[in-house]
């Protein structure tokens, strides 16, 4: 938000107390703001009420009169000097977060208890940086795509905040370990999440991910929309059409979206079904998947059968489908 006349302001906020602002509030444009704070002298924020400091340079949450906040749940966390700082930030996969200006925790984390979940892929966004090290699952970011195959990148280093990523937990990890405790200290927190990876199949049909902080439902309208349920992709529209009342995605997670160029079949170019009976999930989850499926069988580029998929180029074949898998480590 941009102001550019405030002297007057000081008639409208002489009674208030306290003036939350967000990171996209401005003053360049101003032109007569020199008394903008004068009398108002019920006005705390980073700094308490100054007679000699009424210009509009007192107009922020850093070293002003103003506040900003972040909510989490029901939980209103007011924030205000420089740096913006607060100390613990606790994060479940139950409470939306919205933020109104970037900040920094002295310790973050993350939990999400899966244990009950027999899938092995879901979805994960988070608004502080983390490395992946050491952890019970693997994170993987989308390469490429086409009707037929899939590559996909493991992330053995940081993932930046608000990055949406896809996991998958370890072979090992049986249901009772499917937990994810996530932590960090130091933290900068991301207000909105970054563009995700964003792919382009050979008729120029692109699939992205992108990520949330809050829960977000889905409407009919939202034909271009993939959720990640029970280690498929499913079609938000096609499963309200079905009979579903309610179709969303909780808070830190992330979806598909598939954009396709005018007189495309986008279901062609990525093999995404709409999740109907005989028609669930995608070519590319399958492929995903197909990693841990015993009925599955590995060969190599020169047709060698292997006992699991390898680096590189790896043909996976479950009954009458062949499909490729690549992986770059």
């Amino acid at each position: 938000m941009a102001v550019t006349y405030a002297e007057t302001c000081a008639l409208q906020l002489n009674c208030r107390r306290t003036i939350y602002v967000s990171d996209d509030f401005a003053t360049g444009n101003v032109t007569y703001g020199s008394n903008m704070f004068t009398g108002c002298s019920k006005l705390v924020g980073a700094i308490g009420y100054d007679s000699g400091k009424t210009s509009k340079e007192y107009a922020n949450y850093n070293t002003g009169y103003f506040k900003t906040y972040f909510t989490l749940g029901e939980n209103k966390v007011e924030l205000c000097r420089e740096p913006l700082t607060t100390d613990i930030l606790n994060l479940t996969g139950d409470d939306d977060f919205v933020a109104h200006a970037p900040f920094t925790v002295n310790t973050a984390k993350y939990s999400r208890d899966l244990s009950s979940s027999e899938s092995t892929w879901f979805s994960l966004c988070l608004p502080f940086a983390y490395t992946p090290n050491n952890f019970n699952f693997t994170a993987y970011k989308l390469m490429s795509a086409s009707a037929n195959a899939v590559e996909i990148e493991e992330i053995t280093g940081e993932i930046l905040a608000g990055t949406p990523v896809l996991f998958k937990f370890k072979d090992d990890v049986v249901d009772v370990d499917k937990k994810i405790e996530i932590s960090a200290t130091g933290a900068n927190i991301v207000k909105a999440p970054v563009e995700g990876a964003k792919v382009t199949g050979p008729d120029g049909s692109s699939l992205q991910l992108c990520g949330t902080y809050q829960t977000k439902s889905f409407s009919s309208e939202d034909n271009n929309a993939f959720i990640l349920l029970n280690n498929k992709l499913m079609n938000p529209a096609r499963m309200l059409a079905t009979g579903v009342t309610k179709v969303g995605v909780k808070p830190f997670r992330a979806y598909m979206t598939l954009t396709a160029p005018a007189q495309t079949s986008s279901a062609r170019a990525f093999s995404i079904g709409h999740g109907g009976e005989g028609n669930e999930g995608t070519t590319a989850i399958d492929l995903l998947n197909s990693v841990a499926t015993d009925d599955a069988e590995y060969y190599d580029i020169n047709g060698r059968r292997i006992d699991a998929p390898i680096k590189g180029v790896n043909i996976v074949r479950r009954g009458n489908k062949t499909m490729k898998l690549i992986i770059v480590y």
